[in-house]
């Protein structure tokens, strides 16, 4: 659509939302881009003609799908199975058919600037994108209005940067719904496992072998050449037996670790696993696993090999998680099956991958019987190496298969004068010639582009990479240039690309990489662009944080998560390079994000800054005490204050507001004493300034209407929830306004439950609509059930407080697990279970948080004199041990209703 539609045009209310998307885009745009046009043509007329048969109307394109919006569940459903029977019956004019998946979701919405935003269009999204072509993926709010339609059923699934969902697919009489299991489930790992968009090729047996092995071992390593393909076949394996571990699977790339120590990091981020008090990162890792059945994929293993058989010795001694690791040699692992990749057959396999890659390159490309023969010759040139064979493919726009065999044989010849050949030096000789065979441009690029972790856009490619004035003595690439070479890298297969939301991005495989950091260590240039590299992403975060609180705040969230690699090799660098100053404001600048989005990766960065030389000369050196206070806080290590009053000793004016968020946090949340609440939060309004940030702002206030709210309430409440109200409002951030609804809810309490609890829920779509794995999502999950918890409908707080310990549990988010414990000890002494509630609570205590007076009333009341036993005898028992009893505890009696 070109031009939007008027919003008077579209409707508003509580709307049904259907979101589509064609499968495998990306690799049929690439191979066939003049099929592909054709298709989607086809596709567009289609879905909107049934589209507005049904009163939808479509109100978006996406890429290669539509957004379309309707007023009831009945019409959407239907438009939605008429849209999949007409593309499933058209003749496509001889094209291949595309395949779509779809999602339906509904909720409260109102058109803005001819679009819709907000939690509703978010989850519809992501329910989509769940469903795999041919399916119709609804969620478990549209089903209930659907009971005359066909639907299955199909359990919780994870929504990308949401959390759970209900799922049905719908399904219909002569429809074709494709059985392959939904895309997401809810599991471990921050994320799933990667999509590859190119099929496996020559691979049958090996997988069929390897996945036969998973069944009866816990360890396996497949070990193979460098560019052999294990790390396809690992992602393959992995996707297959995802399904047979209750957890899922989880993906962790190590081969751009450069520091052995960063290994458990990368692991423990992967995981989404968060350090706890008085446990290593590793023995975290373990605590985090703990009951737990995953699959977890370690790739590219063989340079970090001590350190990742020290933490697989670790898991596989202590939990129940099975390991796939990809190494060019064996690790020692104890129990370790070994499973060799060789090559791809040259004259069958090899054969097939060059010619796909090659259509993909040159859609005109039809070799002649002769050109089978070359290419069966290059191929075995290349001893069968599937990334030697697809660098050569990717030379057939310029080279005839005659031309590619002559220069392969004459350069091999010169690069192996001298020494031994193999398949290692084939690939790296391999490597050298697609690297010799780039013009002096494309070569330069090519390694300078190899200081970026874990991908890049064009738009880092220029302000990195790019030569903004001239510099003697160096290859110069003016920005204009950028593009074309980039793409040129990209039709050689020397970069990678991938279509994302709205963007596309870059990767080098790891063994380009770092053939171009040697190179670019050669030109005697790496520094340069690793610091370029390096202010260039403290530049990026720097900006992103000015826009945190406002109505871009959800694309702040997806850009530091997407560059969240390189946000990290820049701290490194700046550390490095002895730069603490922009290691300190780096991370001062993701701090607010970090504290709101869980990522404890980014403490741990504060006591690195704290560890360095002339840490106590830094201005910001205040804030850093207060990121290492939170951190304490959040992973229930310690309650911080000693570090956020050493912080206000130093600037008592705490410029970021870290410093009073741990103070604040741990008076009202851990200790309940109100004197020390009225201090820190009082204290905290009076030293807000005109250039106070926001969200400090707004933090200061809510905390106040806390304690104001809970020790002693007064009218003062209401006014600071006011202007917490036209902070959000103004900023249009979701946070802010989650945050706003939060202390609302409290001051409404006072004179309707209904009312407060009317004000949480806003407040819980506003922090899902960037993702469930959010602070404000389990603080007001946690202040609604103790609301609820004595008086609320009995089956519904046992479920969800259920549901609260599962999350917090599963985001290893252990100071928000502890807190719901006075919860479960409140509903499980209204069950008859008070004895496991008090032991909860006794762990509660043993760790540093007080429970709430009702949670300590309900277990009195209900135990009399044997009440302090039977906490006593929860006092032994870890967090992450209580919770696994509470959980256990409650799905029985959630079971038993």
């Amino acid at each position: 659509m070109s031009t939007p539609l008027p919003d008077a045009e579209l409707p508003s209310g509580i709307l049904v939302f259907l979101f589509t998307d064609v499968e495998d885009s990306t690799p049929r745009w690439e191979a066939a881009p003049d099929d592909m046009r054709q298709a989607i043509n086809i596709h567009d007329e289609i879905l909107r003609r049934e589209i507005a048969a049904k009163n939808g109307v479509v109100f978006k394109n996406t890429g290669d799908g539509v957004a379309a919006v309707f007023g009831n569940p009945e019409h959407a459903a239907s438009a939605a199975i008429a849209c999949q029977r007409a593309l499933q019956a058209s003749d496509w004019n001889g094209i291949e058919r595309l395949k779509v998946r779809m999602g339906l979701h509904m909720g409260e919405a109102q058109p803005t600037r001819g679009d819709y935003y907000g939690p509703p269009v978010n989850r519809a999204a992501r329910v989509m994108d769940v469903a795999n072509g041919d399916q119709i993926a609804i969620s478990g709010v549209v089903s209930r209005f659907l009971s005359s339609f066909a639907r299955v059923p199909m359990g919780d699934h994870q929504l990308k940067g949401i959390g759970t969902e209900q799922i049905d697919l719908l399904t219909a009489d002569d429809l074709v719904t494709d059985d392959r299991p939904l895309r997401s489930r809810v599991g471990v790992g921050a994320r799933s496992l990667p999509e590859v968009a190119q099929r496996i090729i020559g691979r049958e047996s090996e997988i069929e072998n390897l996945v036969g092995l998973c069944e009866d071992n816990r360890v396996i390593t497949v070990i193979g050449p460098g560019g052999v393909g294990k790390t396809r076949l690992a992602l393959e394996i992995g996707r297959q037996r995802q399904h047979a571990h209750a957890d899922g699977a989880v993906f962790c790339e190590l081969g751009t670790i450069s520091e052995p120590e960063a290994v458990v990091e990368a692991v423990a981020a992967a995981l989404g696993a968060r350090p706890q008090p008085g446990l290593s990162l590793s023995a975290s890792i373990v605590n985090y696993l703990e009951g737990r059945n995953a699959l977890v994929i370690l790739d590219n293993c063989e340079h970090v090999a001590d350190e990742v058989r020290l933490l697989a010795d670790q898991l596989l001694a202590a939990t129940s998680t099975s390991l796939l690791l990809t190494s060019r040699e064996p690790l020692g692992v104890a129990g370790e099956q070994l499973f060799g990749l060789r090559p791809l057959d040259a004259s069958s396999a090899g054969v097939e991958l060059f010619l796909e890659r090659a259509l993909e390159r040159d859609q005109s490309f039809r070799p002649t019987a002769g050109d089978h023969d070359l290419i069966r010759s290059v191929c075995e040139r290349l001893d069968g190496v599937p990334l030697a064979i697809e660098l050569a493919a990717a030379w057939v726009r310029v080279l005839s298969p005659q031309d590619l065999l002559d220069r392969l044989e004459d350069r091999f010849q010169v690069l192996r004068s001298g020494r031994s050949g193999g398949r290692h030096t084939t690939l790296r000789d391999t490597v050298r010639w697609s690297y010799e065979m780039l013009d002096e441009k494309q070569a330069t690029l090519f390694d300078r582009l190899s200081v970026f972790v874990g991908g890049f856009s064009l738009d880092s490619v220029m302000e990195v990479c790019a030569d903004h004035e001239p510099v003697e003595g160096r290859v110069e690439i003016h920005p204009d240039e950028v593009l074309d070479i980039v793409m040129s890298l990209v039709d050689k297969s020397m970069v990678m690309s991938e279509r994302g939301a709205g963007h596309i991005r870059f990767s080098m495989l790891g063994i380009l990489r770092q053939f171009g950091q040697e190179r670019l260590d050669d030109r005697g240039t790496s520094t340069i662009y690793r610091t370029g590299h390096a202010d260039h992403y403290r530049a990026l975060v720097h900006d992103q944080a000015d826009l945190l609180v406002t109505s871009k705040e959800a694309e702040v969230w997806e850009l530091l998560d997407r560059e969240w690699a390189n946000i990290r090799a820049s701290f490194e660098t700046l550390l490095l390079q002895d730069r603490l100053e922009g290691a300190a404001g780096l991370l001062l600048d993701v701090g607010w994000y970090a504290t709101l989005s869980l990522r404890t990766e980014a403490f741990a960065w504060a006591e690195e800054v704290a560890r360095h030389e002339g840490f106590d000369s830094l201005d910001s050196a205040a804030s850093i005490h207060g990121l290492r206070a939170i951190r304490k806080y959040i992973s229930v290590a310690s309650d911080g204050s000693a570090d956020a009053e050493a912080g206000l000793a130093i600037d008592p004016s705490d410029p970021y507001g870290f410093c009073r968020l741990a103070l604040t946090s741990v008076s009202l949340n851990n200790v309940h004493v109100a004197e020390n609440s009225e201090r820190w939060t009082a204290d905290w309004i009076d030293s807000l300034g005109d250039d106070s940030p926001d969200m400090s702002r707004l933090w200061a206030l809510g905390m106040r209407t806390f304690h104001l709210c809970t020790n002693a309430p007064s009218p003062e409440a209401a006014v600071h929830a006011a202007e917490m109200v036209a902070i959000a409002e103004s900023s249009g951030s979701a946070s802010a306004q989650a945050l706003a609804r939060w202390a609302n809810g409290m001051v409404e309490t006072f004179s309707s439950m209904e009312a407060g609890l009317r004000q949480w829920r806003l407040g819980l779509d506003a922090a899902r609509s960037i993702t469930d794995v959010h602070l404000l999502v389990h603080l007001i999950v946690g202040l609604e059930l103790h609301f609820s918890a004595t008086r609320g409908d009995l089956d519904d707080v046992l479920a969800k407080t259920l549901d609260g310990l599962r999350r917090a549990h599963a985001q290893h988010y252990l100071s928000g697990t502890s807190h719901l414990f006075g919860v479960s000890a409140i509903v499980l002494s209204r069950v008859g279970m008070a004895p496991t509630g008090a032991r909860l609570i006794g762990s509660m205590v043993a760790n540093g948080h007080l429970p709430r007076e009702n949670a300590i009333r309900a277990i009195d009341k209900a135990l009399g004199p044997d009440a302090e036993s039977a906490k006593n005898d929860g006092a032994s028992l870890s967090t992450n041990d209580a919770a696994s009893l509470a959980i256990a505890t409650l799905e029985d009696v959630v079971a038993s209703r």
